[in-house]
């Protein structure tokens, strides 16, 4: 998947393969939704990834994944 879409995000992909009628909108969302699954994120999140991305934000969404990610962690496991 990395190499079809190159330097866009999956929702650019997605949103350009939708424009150029390759696929249906209804595909779209369920490819993404598969994807948001194992990425824990999802579209509002990566907002911040346009030209002008900047560190802070970055930084930012990658403490709120931690988060999210050892959430899961501990829930699967059972740790409080």
């Amino acid at each position: 998947m990395n190499r079809k879409k190159g330097d866009l995000t999956y929702y650019e992909y997605y949103d350009k393969q939708i424009k150029e009628d390759k696929i249906q909108s209804k595909e779209a969302i369920i490819e993404l939704r598969k994807i948001e699954e194992y990425t824990f994120s999802d579209r509002s999140e990566l907002n911040f990834v346009d030209a002008n991305f900047c560190k802070e934000e970055y930084i930012s969404f990658l403490k709120s994944r931690f988060i999210k990610v050892t959430s899961k962690f501990f829930d699967l496991y059972k740790i409080k």
